[in-house]
């Protein structure tokens, strides 16, 4: 289809009354549920938080579109008005007419079939009515034309609709809550009741040769949409399990003070050696380091609820573990939102050199605008730590080079080389990871 410079017209909505659905969300500790959101599958837009009391309230505003119109010379004209769209042809003809969004997606299909010549009144359907507020394109393809017409508006659903919809309830580290309604009308629906979010090993998978990933996925995964993917690597010497059995991964998600605060996440713990160059600098230095980029990443995003956006993506690693981190992080820099290597830097017993950094960043085969778009990326140490020196030595370079990174030092200072410390750095950060 052509897309024609017309003008943008405006579509706009018009409320009466203001009828809701209430509610108050509980859960085991009764307290703290200022963080619970509630909202409709249907209209995301319809939504509130609850307040300390754990009351909720969703207004539901029936709507109505403003008239507005337009056309071309030559081409069909369109108008809405309060019943829907009416299509003025000059001739009899078949004809397609589609909603779509700013991307050039299809939202809505309008009607599709043969139109008389002269007016014809096409009523807006649930489909249509529906969408999220935004820009649209009236799309339509006839016997002898086609075009664009840009529109910009609000489609919304009316409380008198007699379909049904489901009420979410989430409150940050409990399972999701879906409630059935049969209908859009305004009503109490009592207490809701939560319990806190556990986590789960789901499955055990050799995705390629000496690459065996183990998954964890909350209790209520079912219920869920897409969720953010975290990537744990562990050190020298250990696998895909080292997470489970030796950093005590399940107990940290499932017993630790802070779980409430966690975001809902898969997480996955790949085999990260068995072949030689581990931790190796460059892109493909590691063998490892591209399995993850690519066909670990691609497994996970098509076997699981993944949300697949950068910024739903992160990644760490202890040791080993946590040059691979690097590694990732520098030459994969697209790939992640969240990057944070414990215990580990950039060793010249690798291949690294400050020179050979210094010429790909100069090069931009280290990218570091796309770098520092991250939202974090944070390097973890301890005075005791056995990699402390390499980690400092990294870090001053990696400043040096203009690339943004956060440091802690703090944590467990007496914490070792040591998976007690890497098990209380996770618990540290896994409350933060995902949120803005």
């Amino acid at each position: 289809m052509n897309l024609l410079n017309l003008t943008v017209l405006a579509a706009t909505v018009s409320a009466y009354g203001a009828d809701a659905i209430t509610g108050r969300v509980l859960n085991a500790s009764s307290a703290a549920l200022t963080d619970a959101r509630v909202w409709l599958k249907s209209r995301p837009d319809v939504a509130d938080s609850t307040g300390a009391d754990g009351r909720f309230s969703l207004t539901l505003n029936p709507t109505a579109l403003t008239p507005f119109s337009g056309g071309v010379s030559g081409l069909p004209t369109f108008r809405f008005n309060a019943e829907g769209l009416v299509v003025s042809l000059q001739r009899q003809q078949n004809i397609c007419l589609e909603l779509r969004n700013a991307q050039g997606r299809m939202a809505a299909t309008l009607f599709k079939g043969r139109l008389e010549k002269g007016e014809n009144s096409i009523p807006l359907g649930r489909e249509v009515l529906k969408l999220l507020s935004g820009a649209y394109y009236l799309a339509f393809t006839g016997e002898q034309t086609a075009g664009s017409l840009p529109i910009r508006g609000s489609f919304r659903m009316a409380k008198s609709a007699a379909e049904g919809d489901t009420l979410i309830v989430l409150r940050m580290g409990h399972e999701i809550r879906k409630l059935p309604l049969a209908d859009l009308s305004a009503r109490d629906v009592g207490d809701v009741s939560l319990k806190l979010r556990t986590y789960r090993k789901d499955t055990a998978v050799a995705v390629k040769a000496l690459r065996r990933i183990e998954v964890f996925v909350p209790s209520d995964y079912r219920e869920l949409y897409l969720l953010p993917v975290l990537y744990l690597i562990h050190g020298a010497g250990d696998n895909e399990v080292y997470w489970r059995e030796k950093g005590h991964l399940l107990d940290s998600l499932n017993t630790f003070s802070d779980r409430e605060k966690v975001q809902p996440m898969i997480i996955v713990t790949p085999s990260a050696g068995g072949a030689p160059g581990v931790g190796a600098y460059g892109k493909t230095g590691d063998p490892f380091v591209p399995d993850l980029a690519v066909d670990i990443r691609k497994y996970v995003e098509s076997h699981y609820k993944a949300d697949t956006s950068r910024w739903a993506r992160g990644i760490s690693g202890l040791s080993a573990g946590a040059a691979q981190t690097w590694m990732l992080t520098l030459f994969y820099p697209e790939l992640w939102g969240w990057s944070r290597p414990m215990s580990g830097g950039l060793g010249r017993s690798t291949g690294y050199t400050p020179e050979k950094l210094k010429a790909d960043v100069a090069s931009k085969v280290v990218d570091v605008a796309v770098l520092n778009q991250m939202k974090l990326f944070k390097e973890y140490s301890n005075p005791s730590d056995l990699a402390l020196m390499d980690t400092q030595t990294t870090i001053k370079i990696i400043e040096s080079l203009g690339i943004k990174i956060a440091t802690d030092y703090t944590t467990r200072t007496s914490g070792g080389h040591a998976p007690v410390f890497w098990n209380e750095v996770f618990r540290k950060y896994a409350p933060l990871l995902f949120k803005e």
